[in-house]
Order: structure tokens, then C-alpha cells, then sequence
């Protein structure tokens, strides 16, 4: 690491850390002294007096992934001054945290693992995790792959953590069960010397908890004994965090990924000429004979026994009041390029009318 002149000015950062801010923020930098303006998912952010180390740590992050301390090496402020430079930055980092990417790196400019903000209400607050204290893994959180890299998420975290290295998998692995820091400390911190600060990581991002007590040997986890989080299995809390809009960086409402249309046809074609056509309901006999919503629901009831089957007829009236297709809708996409394409309307609701399911 090259030495900063800033001397021995305490750092709101550790030497293995690189920072950087996230891929879809966008940096306007006016000539001069002039504010700067960063453009996010979350909206923009404004400096209106940076320093000029602050723009240009500024400047670097928006590249990718620099260490602080080299963006400081050369610079000539020493004493108070560099103490106000410093604390400057330091605001400005603390300000702008759910923009900032965090990594740590086992070589130089090679991320080991990387906390990315995941809402604008992230905050990262690293600290040294007590050593005697056992961790483990959140029973909340969820190793997965996209095709290229694995990463870690919890319904219950507003950190991503992905995992660029072997390294950052065997950490990772170690803490299936609960294990004492220092322990997995002095076990693996000859293949990966950075096994401490990557708890830290792990802690810091919510995706490790660390044991409220120890009882008779066993390690009390507090999400354990949470009762607002018992009845929750992890799967369920991560599609209810999905499925509304808050804890989690994913697009939401009308998406396509496949392409700007729906991928999927507005309406099935019978692919048998075997095929039984089902009774159709005269839309004025329901709408005349239906009773109060609120009647419906003050008389429903539970029933603990299996229907003996169900007519045409019924089935007819079923699908038809639930899943019909009330009309297709041709949607014109302007420029050759950009043909147009159809969607259905149905009776119950589908971001941008695509009926997946």
C-alpha cells in the first residue's frame, strides 16, 4: 500500500478495502468549485461545496473499485489540515452510503467479496465483531447464483454480498454453524488472511448474526427467539420482501426480461381439436343475482371435507369470473424497430398485463 501523507490521521476505512459506487450511478461534475451531482435508482444527490480530494475520490469511485489510501498518496496537506481534508471525505462517504460499494481484496484491485447497497435507507457500519462471541450465518439468509457469480441475500438485510473468490466461499462455508471467531480466526487465516475483516463484512451487512448469550455451551441467537420472525420460514419473508416495493434493488411492477414487450402469447391456442367447451355465464344473470361483497365474506366459512365434483357449468362460472379473457389490447411501439405487440385483460390484476401465471 503506498504511504499518505495524511500521516497518522485516522481513517474511516481499513487497507483492504476497495470502494466504489454502485453500476447504475451516474456522476455530473460542474467545471471549477462547482457542485456535484450523482444520479441513482433512488434519486439524485447533490454536493453543493465538495473539496477538491472529495471530488476526486469522487471521480476515481465512479471508474470502479480504488483504494482510499492510494487516491490520497501525493497529496500535501499535513497537520489540522489534513485532519479537515479527511473529515471532509469522511462526511461525504457517511452521506452517501447507499450509493457505495464496498469490497474487500486478497491482491490488490482483486474484490475477495462486495457489500452493495441495496435501498436508500443501506447503512454499512464496519466494527471489529468480539472474538470469544460465536456467528454463524442468519437462518434468514440465502446463497444463490446468477450464472456468473454467487452472492448472498437476506429478506432481512439491506446489503448484497457477493462472493468473487474461493476464499469468500470457504468463510462463507465455516459459518454454517456457529464458530467463535477467533477459532475460525486461527484456523484459516494462513490460506485467507482477510478471514477477520470478512466476518466483519458479513456482520455489517446483516447476512451473520452473532450469539446474544451463551448457555451451557450453546450459542442464543436472538433472531432465534425474535417472535415477530418465528412464524416466518425464509422463503416466505423473501417473497413477501419481493413482492413489494422496499428491501431489495429489483425492478418492480411492469418488467420485461426478456426484451421491452411480453414474451408470453395474450392468449393460448388449443393445440387438440379434442377440446370441450365449457358453458358461458350471461354476465347480466350474475351481475343481477350476485349478493353484497359483504355478505359473501360474513358467510364464509371453512369446510373440512372434499367436494363430490363439480359440474360444467360450475367450472364455466369459476374460470369465467376468475380468468377469462375480457379483450386483447394491441400496444404500438413507435419506429420499424419496435413492432407492436398484443396483451390481455382479465379480471384480476398482472404488472403490465403479462398473466405469467
Amino acid at each position: 500500500m503506498i504511504p499518505s501523507p495524511l500521516g497518522s490521521a485516522v481513517r474511516p476505512w481499513r487497507e483492504s478495502e476497495l470502494w466504489s459506487l454502485r453500476e447504475d450511478v451516474a456522476v455530473e461534475a460542474e467545471p471549477g468549485d462547482g457542485p456535484v451531482r450523482l444520479h441513482g435508482r433512488w434519486g439524485d444527490y447533490t454536493l453543493p461545496r465538495p473539496t477538491s480530494l472529495t471530488r476526486e475520490v469522487l471521480s476515481r469511485m465512479s471508474l470502479g473499485p480504488i483504494s482510499l489510501d492510494n487516491a490520497l498518496a501525493g497529496r500535501e496537506p499535513t497537520g489540522e489540515a489534513a485532519e479537515a481534508e479527511l473529515a471532509g471525505l469522511a462526511s461525504f462517504l457517511e452521506r452517501l452510503q447507499p450509493l457505495i460499494v464496498r469490497s474487500l481484496h486478497l491482491t490488490p484491485g482483486q474484490p475477495m467479496l462486495t457489500a452493495v447497497p441495496l435501498t436508500p435507507s443501506s447503512r454499512f457500519h464496519l466494527a471489529t465483531i468480539a472474538s470469544d462471541v460465536p456467528v454463524r450465518l442468519s437462518r434468514f439468509a440465502e446463497l444463490r447464483t446468477d450464472g456468473r457469480a454467487y452472492y448472498i441475500e437476506s429478506p432481512l438485510a439491506l446489503y448484497r454480498v457477493l462472493l468473487h473468490q474461493p476464499e469468500a466461499m470457504a468463510v462463507v462455508a465455516a459459518l454454517a454453524s456457529p464458530a467463535r471467531p477467533a477459532d475460525l480466526i486461527r484456523g484459516m487465516s494462513k490460506a485467507i488472511p482477510a478471514v477477520g475483516d470478512a466476518l466483519d463484512y458479513l456482520v455489517a451487512a446483516g447476512l451473520a448474526v452473532q450469539a446474544g448469550s451463551v448457555v451451557g455451551g450453546i450459542a442464543i441467537f436472538e433472531e432465534d427467539r425474535d417472535s415477530t420472525l418465528t412464524a416466518w420460514s425464509p422463503l416466505d419473508m423473501m417473497f413477501h420482501t419481493r413482492s413489494t416495493i422496499g428491501r431489495h434493488d429489483q425492478n418492480f411492477g411492469i418488467t420485461y426480461p426478456a426484451g421491452q414487450r411480453s414474451p408470453l402469447d395474450p392468449v393460448v391456442v388449443a393445440e387438440s381439436a379434442h377440446y370441450v367447451e365449457l358453458p358461458r355465464p350471461r354476465w347480466a344473470d350474475l351481475s343481477n343475482g350476485d349478493p353484497p361483497l359483504t355478505a359473501v365474506m360474513e358467510a364464509r366459512r371453512s369446510m373440512r371435507r372434499n367436494a363430490t365434483g363439480m359440474t360444467l357449468s360450475q367450472l364455466g362460472e369459476l374460470l369465467y369470473r376468475t380468468a377469462r379473457v375480457r379483450s386483447v389490447i394491441t400496444l404500438e411501439q413507435p419506429g420499424p424497430d419496435s413492432p407492436g405487440y398484443e396483451l390481455s385483460d382479465r379480471p384480476y390484476p398482472s404488472g403490465g398485463a403479462c398473466y405469467e401465471l
